[in-house]
């Protein structure tokens, strides 16, 4: 194999980034996101070079990161109206940004810990993107600190959590989740630790997750000034955490369904497997409230109905999952059918 070639970037000084904000911001107002994308370049006549460190990406490489990137989010930024879209899935745009920066970019990692060069980056290189997830430019999040910064923030979440961070998961990380967990360094510091909490996180049932998370990240802190987190390994540290996680006030219940009880086996038969799909899986990430109603209303068979006239194929709930998979019984999918 021949060796990995790893790449520092142009940078931008702070000063030369203000401006570059004002001219994202007015070409924003006068044309959306479409207007912003003309001001993208692979160059800039501030830009300050990087002396040691390593091979400097050119504006040839840069321009085939840019549609390298901007291929990996064609689903958000393809879109009539990306703000629109990316704001109905932050938490997916962020994993998947994140992932497409990681891997396309192939940045050392010293390079990546200077504001500078995300200035160039976010600003210069991708600003149709930045201005995309983040229309209104807040200072924060193009000027702003590592656990904040529009595009520096989820370069470092995918370097330390990688595949943690789940583009199926029924419901991903969320932002306040990871900016909780990223921004108290008494914890990012560790990455093994970071890790075991994003993965207890992920799977927990608490109805109001980021609360519990927020709990979670405090009680481990809080341990964190008595013990060497460093010294365990990872099935002590996994072992903590859990033991931290069931002292955190537990999670609502799982909504109890009101069913209509039916004298017909094969009816019976039906609402009993919903019940169980729906005791495992329809948790904090199932938003369609409606399902409860059409059940006490119209009775399990119209539920599913209506259900799966309402999810598209795309969706990968575990509950609509395994809906799917009842109906392919050959005598439910036919009571469900109307047949």
């Amino acid at each position: 194999m021949g060796e990995v070639t790893t790449w520092v970037y142009p940078r931008i000084a702070l000063a030369h980034a203000q401006r570059q904000v004002e001219a994202i911001r007015s070409a924003y107002v006068e044309g959306g996101v479409a207007r912003v994308r003309d001001l993208a370049s692979p160059d800039h006549p501030a830009k300050t070079p990087v002396e040691t460190g390593g091979p400097v990406a050119q504006p040839g490489r840069l321009s085939d990161i840019r549609t390298a990137i901007l291929g990996d989010l064609a689903s958000w930024m393809d879109a009539p109206d990306p703000v629109a879209t990316i704001a109905r899935d932050t938490a997916r745009f962020d994993i998947a940004l994140g992932r497409s920066l990681y891997k396309r970019l192939d940045i050392v990692n010293s390079d990546a810990a200077h504001l500078e060069t995300w200035n160039f980056l976010a600003l210069v290189l991708l600003p149709d993107v930045t201005v995309a997830r983040w229309p209104a430019l807040h200072p924060d999040r193009v000027l702003g600190s590592p656990s904040k910064h529009a595009m520096q923030r989820l370069w470092i979440r995918e370097r330390v959590l990688g595949g943690i961070l789940d583009l199926s998961s029924p419901k991903p990380l969320g932002e306040d989740e990871l900016f909780q967990l990223f921004d108290r360094t008494a914890l990012a510091r560790n990455h093994r630790l970071v890790r075991v909490l994003a993965s207890a996180v992920i799977g927990s049932r608490a109805t109001k997750r980021m609360e519990w998370a927020r709990s979670l990240y405090k009680r481990i802190t809080f341990l964190t000034g008595a013990r060497l987190m460093d010294s365990l390994t990872d099935a002590e540290l996994t072992q903590l955490v859990a033991a931290e996680a069931a002292m955190v006030p537990g999670p609502s219940p799982t909504p109890r369904l009101k069913v209509r009880l039916s004298a017909d086996a094969d009816e019976a038969r039906l609402t009993e497997a919903v019940v169980a799909a729906w005791n495992a899986h329809a948790d904090y990430a199932f938003v369609d409230g409606e399902f409860e109603v059409d059940m006490a209303e119209y009775g399990t068979a119209e539920a599913v109905r209506r259900l799966s006239a309402r999810v598209g194929d795309a969706d990968k709930h575990p509950f609509v999952v395994e809906m799917r998979s009842i109906v392919r019984d050959p005598v439910l999918g036919a009571l469900v059918a109307g047949q």
